[in-house]
């Protein structure tokens, strides 16, 4: 039976050692996850504060990205076109966050009186 080769590089794989595995997966993991951050969570983040229009809302955007990155990649995820790849999964939590925000109801309460006076004019917005 022939070994089975990397597709990409032509090398065998390592051998797995039973019970380390997952470790080393995971191990492996946290420092492709930490290369692919430093390389690409200032792109991330200016991509989800365009769509969510909010700093807050693209910290924590970009923080589940990258959560999402770390969990794929300790699955066993392989990628090819890393800044894509985390890009998509950016777009993805970032259409998460404006669905969940569009089903939460309004809370303005239509008692008050002053709403329709309020008007967005150049020195209420400053």
């Amino acid at each position: 039976m022939a070994a089975v080769r990397d597709p990409i590089t032509g090398t065998a794989p390592p051998p797995v050692i039973r019970g380390e595995a997952p470790a080393v997966a995971r191990r492996d993991a946290g420092r492709e996850t930490a290369a692919l951050y430093r390389r690409h969570a200032a792109t991330v983040y200016r991509y989800a504060w365009h769509m969510l229009g909010d700093r807050e809302d693209a910290e924590d955007a970009t923080q589940a990205t990258f959560l999402s990155v770390h969990a794929a990649l300790a699955d066993g995820t392989v990628v090819r076109e890393p800044q894509a790849w985390v890009l998509r999964i950016a777009r993805n939590e970032c259409l998460t966050r404006i669905e969940a925000r569009m089903r939460r109801p309004l809370t303005a309460s239509l008692d008050d009186e002053g709403w329709r006076t309020r008007r967005c004019t150049p020195s209420a917005v400053s």
